[in-house]
């Protein structure tokens, strides 16, 4: 990683959720959505208060904070410097790595700053249907990518 914070570094939201500009319902008066659409920094996602995990651009965890030891289990020296994949549940761990890859070498991602339901693995092997909102930054040593991952009531289904 960089010297340079994750706040100096530029945020990637290549789809951001905003209704379109001719639609039909829109407020003509109202401020533009495009311009108030504002993908949250790793930085504050970090600083917030729900479990947040960070990785480098190997896709190897690079931090974590307590409310992603406290809900999924797992501990900072159990994870940092290990890949992303072990918190993902086998089965998405090759698709995972393709997506992974495949951003890397493309730099073009639909899945960016936008919620996703995903099972996350906790430390005991239990999963936990989670809120997955994913940040990627560019700095000098390339992508580096955090995300939140608020668990969801028990029941929830992930998404296919």
């Amino acid at each position: 990683m960089s010297d340079s914070s994750p706040a100096e570094r530029n945020p990637v939201d290549p789809h951001p959720a905003a209704p379109h500009p001719a639609d039909p319902n829109a407020d003509a008066s109202a401020p533009s959505a495009l311009a108030e659409i504002s993908t949250p920094s790793i930085t504050e996602l970090q600083q917030g208060d729900r479990p947040f995990v960070l990785a480098d651009a190997l896709g190897n965890v690079v931090s974590l904070n307590a409310a992603f030891t406290r809900i999924y289990g797992w501990q900072p020296a159990e994870l940092i410097g290990e890949p992303l994949g072990l918190i993902l549940p086998e089965a998405f761990r090759m698709s995972h790595q393709f997506g992974f890859s495949r951003f890397q070498s493309t730099e073009v991602s639909s899945i960016l700053a936008h919620p996703l339901r995903l099972s996350t693995l906790c430390s005991d092997g239990r999963e936990i249907v989670s809120e997955h909102y994913i940040v990627a930054e560019k700095g000098e040593d390339g992508w580096c990518f955090g995300a939140t991952l608020t668990p969801l009531p028990p029941g929830t289904p992930a998404d296919p």
